[in-house]
């Protein structure tokens, strides 16, 4: 991973583990994948299990995974990082993962 890449998530990193300390009464994370590769997997499963810490904050949290229509592959993904985690995702089929950037 290039230097770039590594700061970047670390910021992320960082930002959620100080939000995790006082999180709001519910949380809502919107995940819009186009491609994974497995080093950023996992990643973003490390991510998601520190967004499942707010529980012990007796707070909710919300995960939407979006998918590309025909997109199997990330849907598939969406899926087996929820089934891993325990975690509910509400997957939801969009007809255009761009279109929900504006």
């Amino acid at each position: 991973m290039n230097v770039n890449r590594t700061n970047y998530f670390k910021q992320i990193v960082d930002w959620i583990d100080k939000y995790v300390c006082d999180p709001a009464d519910l949380t809502c994370v919107d995940i819009r994948l186009e491609r994974v590769n497995v080093s950023n997997l996992k990643i973003y499963i490390s991510l998601l299990k520190k967004i499942e810490l707010i529980i012990l904050k007796n707070k909710k949290y919300v995960i939407n995974w979006y998918y590309e229509e025909g997109d199997e592959d990330i849907l598939e993904m969406g899926e087996d990082i929820s089934f891993l985690l325990n975690m509910p995702f509400n997957l939801i089929k969009v007809n255009n993962v761009r279109s929900l950037q504006d």
